[in-house]
């Protein structure tokens, strides 16, 4: 199934001129101007600081911005797949019909390699259920706050971020 999402990814990979905002402002961060668009001008002007950071981050590998959001793009698809998986518990129909789903998606593929922020905020959505979900089902107060709760602070902190 892998194999499968990541051909569909590769075949509608594209990215929208609204990444540029992002690679634009890179490029300034990377001048050693500040992540800003205009030199002087202390303006956030991308829309997801996390994803920003995670580009940046990025760029210290790259010099291209261009092929480092459909890597990080292409990462986050497959993590989020991962995430899917773990959802399923086991399950092996129930995942593949959860990916076969987002396959038959073309909206889910058009804007998963655009460049933008989406593929981060599904992996930080199926992250955030996979944390959170055994509080919702658990028996009583004590089983809601046992149990991986700083690794949930994590995801809420991530998700607060974006």
């Amino acid at each position: 199934m892998y194999l499968v999402v990541l051909a569909v990814f590769l075949k509608n990979a594209w990215v929208t001129e609204d990444a540029c905002i992002n690679f634009r402002s890179l490029e300034q961060l990377f001048a050693g101007h500040g992540p800003v668009w205009n030199i002087g001008e202390r303006v956030q002007v991308y829309s997801s600081p996390l994803w920003f950071w995670l580009l940046a981050a990025g760029r210290l590998l790259t010099g291209n911005e261009y092929e480092l959001v459909l890597i990080a793009s292409g990462a986050l698809t497959m993590a989020l797949l991962w995430q899917l998986h773990r959802m399923a518990d086991g399950h092996r129909l129930v995942w593949m019909l959860m990916v076969l789903l987002l396959v038959a998606s073309s909206a889910f593929f058009d804007f998963t390699s655009s460049g933008l922020e989406n593929p981060l905020s599904y992996v930080l959505l199926a992250g955030f259920v996979l944390a959170f979900w055994p509080l919702w089902w658990s028996d009583g107060a004590a089983g809601r706050w046992s149990g991986g709760w700083p690794h949930r602070r994590c995801w809420w902190c991530a998700a607060s971020i974006w």
